[in-house]
């Protein structure tokens, strides 16, 4: 894993390789984040890739000129926002396909809730700290789909756990989304 990630740092300041999920994890972890194709950066946003902040690496020199994470991202995203700043610095990222950790995810429905609620938390920060240098906003569309989705597999609140899991994660998501929203006056639903 260090060789892959070091390999890469040598062409870059920064750079991350791919969290993989399936030996570790089982069924309900799995139903809640489903495992993707791990060949390159991550883009969730529409807008700059970004390592994970769980298999990342950067130089001294790159953490000390923007310096280090924003430590007001409370809920998450202060690895995303870090890359991001990097990048729109001029700095270039790598991914390391070498560099592959494997990643064990919250297995318990609660934990889960509460880790995609802060995800949601931090998105509209997100927006709100980029939407000027080329973040897209959320669609609203989209929104109402998602919203639309959840209501009609509520139904799967009363299921086993790897049926609730994705149900709960996404409702997290989406309610941390709008609170954030509304306390940081962005909406990114």
């Amino acid at each position: 894993w260090m060789e892959g990630l070091v390999e890469a740092l040598r062409t870059s300041p920064a750079a991350g390789g791919a969290l993989e999920r399936r030996l570790l994890n089982g069924p309900v972890a799995l139903a809640a984040r489903p495992p993707k194709k791990a060949d390159a950066l991550l883009d969730t946003f529409g807008f700059l890739p970004y390592p994970a902040g769980a298999n990342c690496g950067f130089h001294r020199e790159l953490w000390n000129h923007l310096g280090g994470f924003d430590e007001s991202y409370r809920y998450g995203g202060d690895d995303t926002e870090f890359f991001w700043r990097a990048q729109l610095a001029g700095h270039r990222l790598a991914f390391a396909p070498h560099a592959v950790v494997h990643y064990r995810l919250r297995a318990e429905v609660p934990a889960i809730a509460r880790q995609f609620y802060s995800y949601g938390r931090s998105h509209p920060k997100l927006y709100r700290d980029f939407a000027g240098r080329g973040m897209p906003s959320s669609r609203l569309g989209d929104a109402a789909r998602a919203w639309w989705t959840l209501l009609v597999h509520a139904p799967h609140l009363a299921g086993p756990a790897d049926r609730r899991a994705p149900f709960v994660a996404q409702l997290a998501l989406r309610a941390g989304r709008l609170v954030s929203s509304a306390r940081h006056r962005r909406c990114y639903l």
